[in-house]
């Protein structure tokens, strides 16, 4: 998948496929209202009692790495097929600092759920994949040279 932010900015109400156009999608009913937050820029969402406190996002891609600045406590879920493949723990500060998450394992599907007890917020959701490391920057500019040289001599 691509790297993108969804920053909630102008909608309102559930969310469901407004950000269909990059492959992420809402579930249906979505667990989500946006509204305006105490936050950066003052839109964001937040979690209802009816869907649990968490908001599930899928991705119509295979992802690596997704982001989030939580307003309030939560925690992370991350899905491949319905399988869980990585849950984080309890994250304690809720300063709409920037929190991360990085997987060897590709994913199709992230739940944040709120650990407050009750409503949760985000500000911005960021997606994309890591840059390789400098490893495999190495393999790639080898396998590139070779290719180059195998080039020439013909």
């Amino acid at each position: 998948g691509g790297d993108a932010t969804l920053d909630f900015i102008g909608l309102d109400g559930f969310l469901s496929d407004e950000y269909a156009s990059l492959g992420v999608h809402f579930l249906p009913g979505s667990t989500v209202a946006v509204s305006p937050l105490p936050s950066t820029d003052n839109w964001g969402i937040s979690t209802t009692f009816s869907f649990g406190y968490q908001v599930t996002i899928d991705f119509e891609t295979l992802q690596y790495g997704v982001g989030l600045k939580p307003l309030s406590l939560f925690s992370a879920a991350l899905y491949l097929q319905g399988s869980l493949v990585y849950q984080s723990p309890p994250l304690t500060d809720a300063s709409n600092k920037f929190r991360g998450f990085v997987s060897s394992q590709a994913f199709d599907r992230v739940v944040f759920k709120s650990l407050n007890g009750g409503p949760g917020g985000i500000d911005n959701v960021y997606i994309g994949n890591p840059i390789p490391g400098p490893g495999v920057v190495v393999a790639l500019a080898a396998f590139g040279a070779l290719g180059a040289s195998r080039r020439r001599r013909r």
